[in-house]
């Protein structure tokens, strides 16, 4: 028995043709068309050189000048008043002015002037201390041959 089974179709694709083309010849060149002198015409000889006279010379036109104008007077600007009408200084204690010397304030009643104990000037200690003027040096340190 014989059944009809579908094949499967499968498209056909065209391969395509490479064709092989052989490489250029490379054109024959031709040479070079020889060098021919080339003959130029001679320049025309020198002529002397001219040159114009000097111009003579401009004699010098006096200018005259307008006097200058008189200063004008000018008054100086006005100084407009003080915003703050000045005020007299006023102090802590109006009988003595600021920036007096100590002596000017008399000693309170009652309390003694201040004594301070005389405090003698500290000599600083020399930060080397001297270096005596024998040094005593062992004999064991002296090697003699």
């Amino acid at each position: 028995m014989v059944s009809d089974v579908p094949t499967p179709t499968v498209p056909v694709v065209p391969i395509p043709t490479i064709f092989m083309v052989p490489p250029a010849v490379p054109p024959a060149y031709s040479a070079p068309a020889p060098i021919e002198p080339t003959a130029y015409q001679a320049p025309p000889p020198p002529e002397p050189t001219v040159y114009l006279a000097p111009a003579a010379p401009v004699p010098p036109v006096l200018t005259a000048y307008a006097a200058p104008a008189p200063a004008a007077a000018v008054a100086p600007p006005p100084i407009p008043p003080p915003i703050v009408p000045p005020v007299a200084p006023t102090y802590a204690d109006p009988t003595v002015p600021p920036m007096a010397p100590a002596s000017v304030y008399p000693a309170a009643p009652g309390i003694p002037p201040p004594a301070y104990v005389a405090v003698p000037p500290v000599i600083p200690a020399p930060v080397v201390p001297p270096v005596p003027v024998v040094v005593p040096t062992p004999l064991t340190d002296i090697v003699t041959t």
